[in-house]
């Protein structure tokens, strides 16, 4: 059964109290990511409501095809990211482009990294960090 979105936003809400992650962050990502659609498949395989990518998936250990484990993986990549990476901004970016390129980037550029993201993931950005929650 597809959730609806007050289900998809209180479990959102849940998880991000449970890890002291911004909620209103965390929906906006998933109204990003997925418009809140679960049902969702992108061009490159990912999967649902936090489009996790299979891997991902498998490495967090998580029903990617399941809503709540999906918005739990989500969840907790953040988590991971904004950990390795220490703000929001590049931790969104790093989940959406790679955690790999973004140590790179910041490797690089360093504080001006932004200045340098691709556009899909500086505009990425911009609809998360931007956008208001509803």
């Amino acid at each position: 059964m597809k959730p609806s979105r007050d289900e998809v936003e209180a479990l959102i809400r849940a998880r991000a109290a449970a890890y002291q992650l911004d909620a209103d962050l965390l929906i906006r990502q998933c109204k990003a990511e997925s418009e809140f659609d679960q049902d969702v498949r992108s061009t490159e395989g990912a999967i649902g409501l936090f489009q996790l990518m299979p891997a991902t998936a498998a490495w967090l250990h998580v029903d990617a095809h399941d809503w709540r484990a999906n918005v739990e993986g989500g969840v907790t990549l953040m988590k991971i990211l904004l950990t390795q990476f220490g703000a929001y901004d590049r931790a969104l970016a790093a989940y959406d482009w790679g955690s790999g390129n973004m140590r790179e980037l910041l490797r690089q550029h360093g504080t001006d990294w932004r200045a340098h993201l691709p556009a899909e993931t500086a505009g990425y950005l911009r609809k998360v960090l931007c956008s208001p929650t509803k």
